[in-house]
Order: structure tokens, then C-alpha cells, then sequence
């Protein structure tokens, strides 16, 4: 009696250790760990709940908590990724959190935030390692924003290795004509973390979604909501393919045509010298037609150097100090910018007084960078679309143009080899800038915070944060605008006085 009973139990044993060995090889990427509940009731679970909604003629679905095993803070001890769910209708909810050895480290609802229209959350395995992918959507009309970020726990702290963000759309500023490249870039980079892994749950406009014991979902972003319909671009075998077709469609739907912009004879030379006569009229007009000599009299001969000018400034481009840099012959003018930008912010990584904030990470983007044949091409476009009798007189529009015109389209008088740009990138930091604190910034602009950090400059503030740079040999020089201005102002103030003191002498 003894020895069957025996002998059953070691039969159920030896099953239970076949179906935790099966599950431990469903996917690369962590283990999943069934529970007790989730065991039993594998064949009720599915792999989507509607929040608030029932199948007609079908109950609720029941939902049990996944289980994974998973090494996220890399140190060689497992932790338990567990997903669960909460309430039922319009309470419905759903976490994953992270413990190891019973502490929790990390935890994160799956309910969308404001704005969002998805929000998931991928198990992901790079190098032999588990990571954790969080992928964020802001559908509006028109604009069309996606973020994806990769990070671990490694120090029980969560550490990003990789995110990357793209904003674009008819309705997106500056997110039109859609960059084919850059669309391209971020899908190949996106789908490749996905696909070395598997989504452990998501929400998508109020419907969740998420892996189970039986069905490991995997997913590969393809925009479906901006290329539609779907049959305009089921030739095209990329996005890169379908940006282009998105592009032509909309200039079509729009009756938009390529402008083929005709110089008139004389443009070029009416150009110079109605800048050179309006100069002291326009905005920095008189600061860019300044002798370029002037600029780069505090340069040192160093490959790179930092010139401050003032040390109390609210936040990391509010800096007035310029930057010097011998730069590499190998580098593109976009590297070289990005990498003054990177020179400049670097000065906030020490404590000073004379600021109220410590940056703690950045990673700085290349700039579109804007010189004087981009300003003269956005006369000549608005002059083509001028009515005959404007045109005919080459030498007044230009004049008007920028009399009247030249602040609202963005003009800036800049010279030969210089340029202006905003700087893009992405920052962290302790203390407040601007009076307030990184917490109070990612809350008031959660759709452009990416990788735990916030941007540079954040949209609708680009018109703050105009800096030059400008070339001399193969030495550049970058300042604010502000900066630039405040330096010339006070030139013009030291010039008029040598004056007004030279003027007393002659009297006497």
C-alpha cells in the first residue's frame, strides 16, 4: 500500500519537474514561472482584455498573474517579474513590478498617461542579458510622436542603456515634409530590440494586451495609423518606402507642387546691398556684419577652450560663455556643432555657486543647421509667390522683405561661414533650473522626456535658444545669440565712449 502510494507521488513529481523544464524554454528571453493558479487555468487565459467590455455571449475572461524569471540588475541573482491585474470595467489595472529575494525594486502600472494612446512594456535579451523596453505613443491629429526606451537595474537603480524618440506629421512643427532616414532609423532600431524579445503586456487606447503561458506575443512597429489605408503602401516593402509615399500622397491630397525656385538676374546683388543698407534696422543685423576678427580676438590658439563671459545662469543653454574648438578636418559641420554644444553644457556637470543646478547626464543630438543661403531661399520662395507687379521690382521686395517680413520667417542675417541652429538633446539634473526641479519638468512634459532625462529645449521655447556658430581657418567659435549681443552691445557702449572722450579732448 505504501510502496504504490509512493509510487504515484514520484510519478507526479516527475511530471511537475517536465512541465517546469518545458516552460523554462518557452522564450529567450527570462523564464516563465507558473503559479499555482495560473497552472490550473491556463487553457481560460487569453491574450487580450478590453477595459469596461465584454464578448457578446462570452464571460469575462479570467486573468491570472504571470510569473517570469528574469537577471534585470545583472548581478546573478534571479528576480521574479510578476504581471497583475486589478479590478474589473473602468478599474481595471495593470502592474509589473520587480522583486528579488522578496524586496521590490522596480514597479510600473500599464494605464496610459496623458496624451498616450500606447504604453508597453517588452522583456528583452541583448549580450546573454535581460533588459526591460518601455515604448510610449502620442497620436494626435496629424503629429505623431513615439518613444522607446531600453533599461536595466543594475545597482537596484533603473539605469537606460538606449531610448531614442521621433516626432513627425502634417500637424508636427518642422515634422513635415516626414525625414524618410530618420523614420527608417528609429523603426530598424526599435523593431531590433523587439525582436530579440517579447511584450509582457500593453495598453492600447484602453484595450490591454499581454503574454500568457501558452501565447508569448511578439510585435514589429510598422506605423500602422499613420500609412493608411493600408493598400497605398502594400508595395512598399520599408518604412523608408512608405515615407516617401506618405509624403507624395499628402502633397497630392493637399494640391501641393514642387516649387522650382528661378533666381531673377540681379537677385544676388540686390540681396547684399539692401543688407547692407538695412543692416542697423534688423534684429543682430549690425552684430553679424561686424568684422569677423572681433569674434575670435579671445581665442588662445588650444584645440578646445572655454571663454566665460558670466557664470550665473538658470539653465544649461542660458550660459553666455562661448566655446573654442580646433576641430577634426573628418568631421561634418552637424558633428562639429553637436560636439560645442556637448562642450558647453559639460561646464554645468560641477557645483557652483553661481547656478542652482548640477547636471548629471546629456546626450546632445545633431542640429539642423541654417546659414545665408537658406535665409535668401525663403526670400526668393516668397518672393515667387509674390503677384508680377511685386516681383517686378526685385530690389523693393527684398527691402520690405526684410523690413517687415525677415523676423516672422526666421531670418537672421548671418554672414559667410557662419551658421544658426537650436540645439537638440536630452539632459538630467539635480537641483531646479529655471526654479524647477527634474521631477516638476518630466511631469509638465512627459511626451518629451525620454531615457530619464529632459529635453535641451523644450518645443515651443526654440525661439529662446538660438546660438551662432562661425568658422575661422578651421578654429569655430559657438555662443548663445544672447551672448553674442551682449558682448556687441558692450562694444558699441566702449566705442562710444573712446568717442565722446576723443570729442572732449578735440574741444579742448
Amino acid at each position: 500500500m505504501r510502496r504504490g502510494r509512493m509510487k504515484r507521488i514520484n510519478c507526479i513529481l516527475a511530471l511537475v519537474l517536465c512541465l517546469l523544464l518545458l516552460t523554462s524554454c518557452i522564450s529567450d528571453a527570462g523564464a516563465l514561472l507558473p503559479t499555482e493558479e495560473s497552472e490550473a487555468t491556463a487553457g481560460q487565459m487569453t491574450d487580450s482584455v478590453t477595459d469596461g467590455q465584454t464578448k457578446p455571449e462570452a464571460e469575462a475572461p479570467v486573468f491570472h498573474p504571470v510569473t517570469y524569471q528574469v537577471d534585470v540588475s545583472h548581478d546573478e541573482i534571479p528576480e521574479e517579474l510578476v504581471l497583475t491585474r486589478t479590478g474589473s470595467g473602468d478599474e481595471a489595472r495593470m502592474e509589473l513590478t520587480l522583486t528579488q529575494e522578496g524586496k521590490k525594486l522596480w514597479s510600473e502600472s500599464v494605464d496610459l498617461e496623458r496624451g498616450m494612446t500606447k504604453k508597453a512594456y517588452y522583456l528583452c535579451k541583448v549580450g546573454g542579458e535581460d533588459f526591460l523596453a518601455k515604448y510610449r505613443s502620442y497620436l494626435a491629429d496629424g503629429a505623431y510622436r513615439y518613444i522607446f526606451e531600453v533599461f536595466d537595474l543594475e545597482g537596484k537603480q533603473v539605469h537606460y542603456v538606449d531610448y531614442d524618440t521621433v516626432f513627425f506629421g502634417v500637424n508636427a512643427v518642422g515634422g513635415y515634409p516626414v525625414k524618410a532616414v530618420t523614420l527608417g532609423a528609429f523603426s530598424n532600431r526599435m523593431n531590433g530590440y523587439m525582436s530579440k524579445g517579447f511584450l509582457l503586456a500593453a495598453n492600447t487606447e484602453g484595450t490591454y494586451t499581454y503574454s500568457t503561458l501558452d501565447i508569448q506575443k511578439t510585435e514589429q512597429e510598422q506605423f500602422m495609423e499613420v500609412f493608411v489605408p493600408a493598400s497605398d503602401y502594400e508595395d512598399c516593402k520599408t518604412i523608408t518606402e512608405k515615407v516617401y509615399r506618405y509624403n507624395v500622397l499628402h502633397d497630392e491630397y493637399e494640391g501641393n507642387q514642387a516649387v522650382v525656385l528661378v533666381k531673377p538676374e540681379g537677385f544676388d546683388d540686390a540681396a547684399r546691398e539692401m543688407l547692407s543698407e538695412n543692416a542697423k534696422h534688423l534684429s543682430y543685423g549690425s552684430m553679424f556684419l561686424e568684422d569677423r576678427e572681433s569674434w575670435f580676438a579671445d581665442y588662445n590658439d588650444w584645440a578646445i577652450q572655454v571663454a566665460r563671459y558670466h557664470a550665473d545662469y538658470s539653465s544649461p543653454l542660458d550660459s553666455e560663455n562661448a566655446v573654442f574648438y580646433y576641430a577634426d578636418e573628418e568631421m561634418t559641420l552637424e558633428e562639429i556643432a553637436a560636439k560645442m554644444v556637448e562642450i558647453l553644457v559639460a561646464e554645468g556637470n560641477v557645483q557652483s555657486e553661481e547656478r542652482t543646478f548640477v547636471i548629471a547626464s546629456y546626450r546632445i543630438l545633431e542640429p539642423k543647421l541654417i546659414d545665408s543661403a537658406d535665409n535668401w531661399n525663403l526670400c526668393l520662395k516668397d518672393w515667387s509667390k509674390a503677384e508680377p507687379s511685386v516681383q517686378a521690382n526685385i530690389r523693393a521686395y527684398i527691402r520690405d522683405w526684410l523690413l517687415y517680413r525677415a523676423n516672422r520667417s526666421g531670418f537672421i542675417p548671418i554672414g559667410e561661414d557662419m551658421w544658426y541652429f537650436v540645439p537638440k538633446g536630452y539632459y538630467s539634473f539635480s537641483g531646479a533650473v529655471n526654479g524647477k526641479t527634474m521631477t516638476q519638468i518630466m511631469k509638465e512634459i512627459p511626451e518629451q522626456t525620454a531615457g530619464g532625462k529632459v529635453p535641451l529645449v523644450a518645443e515651443g521655447d526654440e525661439e529662446n535658444y538660438i546660438f551662432v556658430l562661425m568658422k575661422q581657418d578651421n578654429v569655430y567659435r559657438l555662443q548663445s545669440i544672447k551672448g553674442m549681443q551682449k558682448i556687441f552691445e558692450g562694444r558699441e557702449k566702449t566705442n562710444l565712449n573712446v568717442c565722446f572722450f576723443l570729442y572732449l579732448i578735440a574741444r579742448k
